[in-house]
């Protein structure tokens, strides 16, 4: 018999089929019924390998048929919850452990009689006080505001932060994650650390982070001048600095640690030979003035001190030009003979002794008479006095002041090096001073002092870095970003 609209008639294909296919699609079908429907459970937070703070709120996402949760540490059981938020999640608020470090959490789903329906498991490491920001080796410009956050476990009352050595405050405030923001000026790698505490104020857990400090681009020459000594300072950490800059165009200073006082070694000969000049002819002069300043000779040098009458002199002359003796001292010069003026201003230098010394504000304001003839009342002496100090190397071994100038301005510097070497029992004294013509026609003045690098070779690379950056600050005072000057 037949039936109207009978797909089965209207395909007889279907009839055709064997009862054992028709048994095993349907089969198949209720199979898939069954995977649809298979219990689930699952942890959202914290994630599998993740950390975990101790006593923290764990999120378990479930299928309909999972009528609650049951959370183990390996085999302990440390929560349980049979009841869903909002998003349709169960949320465990498990027991504080005392093992922390790597654990594995054992989420189970249970029906409503209590029996395990499916379980799944993820490993994490638990702790009681993480780092949330900053992230762990980032790199923050200095002066630009971060915040310090850290994640703690419910017993935690307080947080303190300290950044090295230096406290960065306590913080109590558990809802913003003990927050708090904060600048960090000093240059270079810096570790942070969070310590936090209990209501009795017993300590729970301390955790560290490494981050590096770079310097903020500066706003203006002076800036710029403090970053590029804060550059060298880390490149040679132990060194001490000074450095001073005149614009012989406008009167413009630049001037970072211009008191610092150390050793002025052979860069004082250059004042000596003013002093013998100033009370003798050049003839009398020359023949000691060439390979003092050319060879920074010693024995020559001591020559000039008996041509200026001695170091009592030479100290008096320096101070009626208006260097005070507070700023530029020569104490003592006993090569060939003993020299010494024995009322001699002493100033305690960075090594701790009592000796010759000066600083980059007090060579400035020699460099700057000489530059303008006011040191010496003769000017064809004042001329000879600058021709001479052409003589001083302009690159290389004692000619650091002019290694990273463009090549057509070196042979116009005039300067005097000066430096004592660890190997000559000294510590790693390296100084210039001298007066600089830059490409477009600029004259300036600078002074750069230094003691106490590691190595004699991270001093020679500090000054030559220095007078070039020096150099730009000067030629373009706008181009503030020190490229081109080399540690």
């Amino acid at each position: 018999m037949l039936f109207k609209n009978n797909p089965l008639q209207a395909n007889p294909t279907i009839f055709a089929l064997p009862l054992s296919k028709l048994v095993f699609g349907i089969s198949l079908f209720a199979a898939s019924i069954t995977a649809a429907h298979a219990a689930t459970v699952a942890m959202t937070i914290p994630k599998v390998n993740g950390a975990f703070i101790n006593g923290n709120n764990v999120t378990i996402a479930a299928s309909t048929d999972v009528i609650s949760v049951r959370l183990k540490a390996e085999t302990f059981v440390i929560g349980s919850s049979a009841t869903r938020n909002g998003a349709g999640n169960f949320v465990v608020t498990p027991a504080i452990m005392g093992t922390i470090g790597a654990r594995t959490f054992n989420a189970e789903g249970l029906t409503a009689a209590g029996a395990v329906l499916i379980t799944s498991t993820a490993a994490v490491s638990v702790s009681n006080l993480e780092f949330a920001t900053p992230a762990s080796g980032a790199s923050i410009s200095s002066n630009s505001l971060f915040t310090l956050t850290v994640g703690a476990g419910t017993q935690t009352s307080k947080v303190d932060y300290s950044v090295d050595a230096v406290a960065l405050g306590s913080f109590t405030n558990k809802a913003e994650n003990f927050k708090r923001d904060t600048t960090l000026l000093n240059t270079g790698a810096r570790v942070l650390k969070a310590i936090s505490y209990n209501s009795a104020g017993v300590k729970i857990a301390e955790v560290t982070r490494n981050i590096t400090i770079t310097a903020a681009a500066p706003t203006t020459p002076q800036a710029a001048l403090d970053q590029a000594v804060q550059n060298a300072k880390n490149f040679a950490p132990g060194i001490i600095i000074g450095v001073t800059a005149v614009n012989l165009a406008n009167d413009a200073k630049l001037s970072t640690g211009g008191t610092t006082v150390v050793n002025h070694a052979s860069s004082a000969k250059w004042l000596w030979l003013a002093a013998a000049l100033n009370s003798n002819t050049i003839a009398d002069v020359e023949p000691d003035a060439i390979p003092t300043m050319r060879d920074s000779n010693n024995t020559t040098a001591g020559n000039l001190i008996d041509l200026a009458g001695g170091l009592v002199a030479i100290n008096i002359f320096s101070e009626t030009r208006g260097i005070v003796d507070s700023g530029w001292n020569s104490c003592s010069w006993n090569y060939d003979k003993t020299r010494t003026d024995a009322s001699c201003f002493h100033a305690r230098l960075n090594n701790g002794s009592w000796t010759n010394f000066f600083t980059s504000e007090a060579a400035s304001v020699f460099l700057v008479k000489v530059a303008r003839n006011q040191l010496l009342t003769d000017s064809t002496k004042s001329a000879k006095l600058r021709e001479w100090a052409l003589l001083s190397p302009n690159t290389g071994y004692g000619g650091w002041i002019g290694t990273q100038l463009p090549a057509s301005v070196q042979p116009n510097i005039m300067h005097k090096e000066g430096d004592i070497s660890v190997a000559a029992g000294g510590l790693n004294t390296l100084n210039e001073i001298g007066i600089v013509p830059t490409a477009s026609g600029k004259n300036y003045v600078v002074a750069i002092v230094t003691e106490k690098a590691p190595t004699y070779a991270q001093a020679t690379k500090s000054v030559e870095y220095l007078s070039c950056v020096v150099y730009q600050l000067i030629e373009t005072p706008t181009n503030l970003s020190l490229t081109g000057c080399s540690l």
